[in-house]
């Protein structure tokens, strides 16, 4: 059967799709009751033929300043929210590689259907199949365990059994992300469980000191945020919220994060660059990353500030993981995002290279927040998107490893 047709025939039953998209599709089942902050169970075969026409709900999240700015509007979270897309390229023939992109959002915000991820238009450039997929989020995510982590695994259980249906390779599996989608990927190098279930990594802006915390500065946060499994989702994220203005976490981040854990992340990414080193590895960030943090959500910082985070928390330690891997023996390609958004207090900011990659500048309001869509992006996003199709199909790259590229 065609990747292209309506209908596809998945182990858990039949769905039908529309233009080469099959959005919605269950990949877990609902993570409520007595399976929330526990490992996703099996999603529930269905009877006759499921639309995936629509997406999924977003996970519960925060309404924050900056959440418009990088997602768009947000409809309300629901705590069924593990559904994973599929674009399948409209021309050409399979089986194609496959990119599996996991969202950014400071581990705590993000929907899959934001116009932003839109994965259709380089599913055509690349000649590759494209899934994004929703996971738990904030503390119902990252409190109590990496629920999180433990459902992204569920995403990659779910392509290796699966993506042959839409025409995906599953021995071609490249496991992309963005910012905290990044981190994850780090995470997912080092995490036995996950070994087999992807050939290549691509990260983007991944904010690595973040990528492992530490487990008793976790067990502070549970503390403090006395919720159990009873608690609804709302009052969950509310308590979150406000306990990121209360004691030693007022100006953090929190501690729901991912986390060391003996058995599923046994170690921070940073300190393991080494970790499945047959695995080749995309990476880079962007110039002027901490624009972002800073003036899209109301606060506003000195060039010299926003220097400052950009180096500390993602330049640097990618800079120095990535020359270590590639020390070590893997063979690693650097970039650097340099072409800049029309906004002059912004530059390259954090995020800009997505609508770049999936070419969403020109379809979608919230691409544009990030880049113009004018004749010099067109060229750019053209241009990345031909580099990373090599990088997806296994082919040797325009630049060699250990050099940075500058995309501008």
């Amino acid at each position: 059967m065609s990747a292209r047709s309506a209908g596809v025939e998945l182990s858990g039953g039949r769905l039908r799709g529309r233009d080469g998209a099959y959005l919605g599709i269950p990949y877990a089942a609902p993570p409520v009751g007595a399976r929330r902050w526990a490992p996703p169970a099996p999603v529930q075969p269905w009877a006759g033929e499921l639309d995936a026409l629509d997406f999924g709900p977003p996970p519960p999240q925060p309404v924050r300043p900056i959440s418009d700015f990088a997602w768009g509007p947000i409809p309300a979270g629901d705590e069924d929210c593990l559904y994973l897309n599929v674009w399948v390229p409209k021309s050409g023939d399979g089986p194609w590689p496959v990119l599996v992109f996991v969202l950014g959002g400071g581990f705590t915000v993000g929907w899959t259907g934001s116009g932003l991820v839109d994965g259709g238009a380089l599913a055509e450039a690349a000649q590759v199949v494209v899934v994004t997929f929703g996971y738990r989020l904030g503390s119902l995510g990252w409190a109590f365990g990496n629920w999180g982590l433990h459902d992204q695994l569920a995403a990659l259980e779910w392509v290796a059994r699966e993506i042959a249906a839409f025409g995906g390779d599953p021995a071609r599996v490249t496991l992309g992300g963005q910012s905290a989608g990044a981190a994850c990927v780090a995470d997912l190098l080092v995490c036995p469980a996950a070994r087999g279930l992807f050939a290549q990594a691509m990260l983007h802006s991944p904010p690595l000191p973040e990528a492992a915390g530490d487990p008793e500065r976790r067990a502070r946060w549970e503390r403090d945020l006395d919720v159990t499994r009873q608690t609804p989702a709302a009052e969950v994220v509310a308590r979150h919220e406000a306990l990121l203005r209360e004691g030693e976490w007022q100006g953090t981040r929190g501690a729901a994060q991912p986390t060391v854990e003996a058995d599923l992340l046994p170690t921070s990414p940073l300190d393991a660059p080494e970790a499945r080193i047959d695995v080749p590895v995309l990476v880079g960030t962007a110039r002027d990353e901490a624009t972002f943090l800073f003036r899209t959500s109301g606060r506003d910082a000195t060039d010299e500030q926003c220097e400052r985070v950009t180096a500390h928390l993602f330049r640097e330690p990618t800079e120095r993981w990535a020359r270590a891997r590639a020390q070590a023996g893997g063979r690693v390609h650097l970039f650097r995002i340099d072409h800049a958004s029309p906004d002059p207090r912004l530059g390259a900011l954090h995020t800009i290279d997505v609508p770049l990659l999936f070419g969403t500048f020109a379809t979608s309001e919230v691409g544009r927040h990030y880049v113009a869509d004018d004749e010099r992006t067109r060229a750019v996003s053209s241009g990345m998107q031909g580099e990373w199709s090599r990088f997806f199909h296994g082919e040797d790259l325009a630049w060699p490893p250990g050099e940075v590229r500058a995309i501008a």
